[in-house]
């Protein structure tokens, strides 16, 4: 399945929940920024913990805060992009996976170049030649009872004849 991405939020609570990590970390850098920024201002001789103190703060930093609360989108959009990498090759693996357990065809999987564990695909394929090898043994050998089967009833229906 090589090709262009269609969708990049694949597993929403996967990459969900990394975004929103994302998200809790640009916020407690921001905070803990601010809180710094405070306690520096008064030990450099402001001894005030005011309004007025975070007011001035806020005209000094605050193009700061606004700056990076207007990159966080675009770094949110590449994290997902990225995690895309990997919960899509397992959003891939989960769908056949099923399919093989429902002994539904499955096709030959393949990840995009880029995508994360490219080798599983790999050892699923050779999984699913394994299994499907196993069921054609195991029809052949039930054809083989059910043929010897057959043959002893005839076999006895013979003898009961005469």
């Amino acid at each position: 399945m090589a090709g262009k991405r269609r969708q990049y939020f694949v597993d929403p609570k996967v990459q969900g929940g990394i975004a929103a990590r994302c998200v809790a970390y640009w916020a407690t850098c921001l905070l803990t920024t601010f809180i710094f920024l405070f306690f520096w201002s008064y030990l450099r001789g402001n001894s005030q913990f005011d309004w007025e103190t975070a007011n001035r703060l806020w005209i000094r930093y605050g193009a700061v805060a606004i700056a990076s609360a207007l990159l966080l989108p675009f770094i949110v959009w590449d994290v997902i992009k990225m995690t895309n990498r990997f919960a899509g090759p397992m959003f891939r693996l989960r769908r056949e996976m099923k399919k093989l357990a429902a002994g539904e065809t499955v096709n030959p999987l393949f990840f995009r170049h880029g995508d994360y564990w490219r080798e599983m695909a790999d050892d699923f394929n050779r999984l699913v030649v394994r299994v499907r090898e196993l069921e054609a043994k195991d029809a052949l050998t039930s054809r083989q009872a059910i043929h010897d089967l057959a043959a002893k009833e005839e076999l006895l229906a013979a003898e009961n004849a005469r």
